[in-house]
């Protein structure tokens, strides 16, 4: 994993959220509400929230990510900034980079599976101009490094479909 993440700046963790929590679901319909927080695009993301807790679930999410990361980057003394996007009909990002400072990966754990068209995660390679286009599958988890080299290039295509997301940054904290 650690030569994917050095040379290509990504990978891809199939059905990572299953290796977790093998029963999990994502329910929106029963126990989630969103609320519009940024603009992408013409178009809007949303953050959601536990309506019971009032915060972002999933703490056992971050703490495996953070693991992950630990492990790779030999770094102890990590956190993790995250929040759940919420992708409707004709929501995007257009191609950019997350070469925020003191990043040293950016993640996405989706939450569904595609259920219409669009929605991919297009990212373009480090060291080429070749463009891989990652489909959305309930669970996989998706690293960008931010720390081996430059930032990878990467976009959302026009979704047409209810899209989850949990993404987030990892980063160490200061001493």
């Amino acid at each position: 994993m650690i030569d994917e993440l050095k040379e290509i700046g990504y990978v891809v963790i199939k059905d990572w959220v299953k290796s977790i929590e093998p029963n999990f679901i994502f329910d929106y319909k029963k126990t989630y509400s969103t609320t519009h927080e940024k603009s992408i695009g013409d178009s809007w993301f949303e953050i959601v929230h536990d309506i019971d807790l009032g915060k972002p679930p999933y703490s056992n999410f971050n703490n495996g990510v953070i693991d992950i990361v630990s492990e790779i980057y030999d770094m102890k003394d990590l956190f993790a900034m995250t929040r759940i996007q919420f992708y409707d009909n004709g929501a995007y990002i257009v191609p950019h980079t997350d070469d925020n400072e003191g990043d040293i990966v950016a993640f996405q754990i989706y939450l569904n599976d595609k259920t219409s068209k669009g929605g991919e995660l297009v990212i373009k390679g480090r060291n080429s101009n070749k463009k891989v286009t990652y489909e959305p599958s309930f669970g996989d988890l998706v690293i960008l490094d931010e720390k081996f080299g430059k930032s990878n290039i990467h976009s959302v295509t026009p979704t047409y479909w209810k899209r989850f997301v949990m993404a987030g940054y990892i980063k160490q904290r200061e001493k």
